[in-house]
């Protein structure tokens, strides 16, 4: 995503950082280092750290928590991030933002990679046995900036399969215009442009199933998309290319946390061992999420509903994703995480992100267990007005008309939004 330029460029350094969350904040911490693109090593059989905090309080539509994948044992290490810029060429930059899907037994990614922070993105493949150690294609980018609308960019690419089909939406940017592009493929390779979908707005979230194929609602394969300031709104496509104008949809957010983005949606998907699957729509969202000088973007949850695609039922008041690691606190966008991908395979969620607008990192949410449903039953319940959720750590005055406190963005003498 084209979100900002940071105002001072900060060395990256291979420490280990293990941070603290706020009181209140869902933390998931881990041990970070430098990471080549490509390793001979065998996965770990333990490939996840778990917090040092205690479990954060989830309702039981919500995924999580999540931990990052480190394994301090191995040797050499093994741990985030997974794909780092290398080289001299259009990935020389950054590689971050990526959208996965697991097919035949092999991870296979679409990643946004920049030759110079700041300049225009293209779009590469990548594959992997383990889900850890990845090798790009040798004849990246798949994707390339001379696509039409994308002169100045091609970005952040989520990925879907269907019956022996890929389908990518990515931001095409092009001169300060910027729509959503959709292309399809059998061969992850070779791609047919369809064009934009939907004009001056981004962020397409399909809905899937937790293998990241769309499933139809009443008929048609349903599309959240937008940001605020330009407007968030669904879609509908009875053959996943051609789809109707936007009708907006109100995330119903407090204003404290724009800027924000819709990432990703899914239905029919397990978050508790041995319990049914829930069957409304999951949509993560990554944004300042009342930041409040803690971080520049994190990730969240929302609940929608499925008998009314329009509804929002539910979201966290805390992110279950936040800048903590040297990766993630560091790089072209500082304090920054963003994802376009979740998936359940072998029994956990896998969530493969964005660090600092640099690097690619991964992320896993095992189910949790049946007793840990019994604290969750009251979250949903809070005496706030109408659209304005709970404060996720402090008391603030509420100042605004109706109780509609108008905050800013931390830090923004520091940063310039560029879409």
């Amino acid at each position: 995503m084209r979100r900002l330029r940071p105002f001072a460029a900060l060395g990256r350094v291979p420490l280990y950082c293990l941070a603290s969350a706020a009181v209140g904040a869902l933390a998931v911490t881990g041990l970070s280092a430098a990471a080549s693109v490509r390793s001979d090593q065998p996965a770990s059989p333990v490939p996840v750290t778990t917090s040092s905090a205690a479990q954060p309080v989830l309702p039981s539509w919500a995924i999580g928590p999540f931990n990052r994948y480190s394994d301090p044992r191995s040797v050499p290490y093994q741990g985030n991030p997974l794909i780092t810029p290398h080289g001299d060429g259009w990935e020389a930059a950054a590689i971050y933002n990526p959208g996965v899907v697991y097919s035949d037994g092999t991870y296979k990614m679409l990643y946004r990679g920049q030759e110079t922070d700041g300049g225009a993105s293209q779009i590469g493949y990548a594959t992997s046995a383990d889900g850890v150690h990845f090798t790009e294609y040798s004849g990246n980018p798949v994707i390339n900036n001379s696509v039409p609308h994308g002169s100045s960019g091609v970005e952040d690419p989520r990925l879907y399969q269907l019956n022996g089909t890929y389908y990518t939406f990515f931001t095409g940017y092009s001169g300060g215009q910027i729509d959503i592009d959709e292309a399809y493929s059998t061969d992850m390779v070779h791609w047919t442009q369809v064009g934009p979908v939907e004009q001056n707005d981004k962020d397409a979230s399909v809905i899937t199933n937790p293998q990241g194929v769309p499933v139809k609602m009443n008929g048609q394969y349903v599309m959240y998309y937008g940001q605020s300031g330009n407007g968030t709104y669904i879609a509908y496509s009875t053959d996943m290319v051609h789809w109707t104008a936007g009708t907006p949809v109100n995330l119903d957010l407090p204003s404290g946390y724009q800027p924000y983005e819709m990432c990703v949606a899914v239905t029919d998907y397990p978050t508790v061992a041995g319990a049914p699957l829930n069957r409304d729509i999951d949509m993560f969202f990554a944004g300042t999420l009342m930041a409040n000088g803690r971080w520049y973007y994190a990730i969240s949850e929302l609940e929608f509903s499925r008998s009314n695609l329009t509804t929002e039922l539910d979201q966290l008041t805390v992110p279950v994703m936040q800048p903590e690691t040297s990766y993630e606190l560091l790089g072209q966008t500082e304090r920054t995480v963003f994802m376009n991908d979740i998936i359940f395979v072998d029994g956990q969620w896998r969530m493969y992100y964005g660090a600092g607008d640099t690097d690619v990192a991964l992320a896993t949410a095992p189910l949790r267990t049946a007793a840990s449903g019994h604290p969750y039953t009251d979250f949903t319940g809070t005496s706030f007005e109408d659209g304005q959720r709970q404060p996720d750590w402090a008391d603030e005055v509420d100042s605004g008309p109706g109780g509609d406190r108008k905050s800013t963005r931390p830090n923004s003498s520091h940063i310039t939004i560029s879409y």
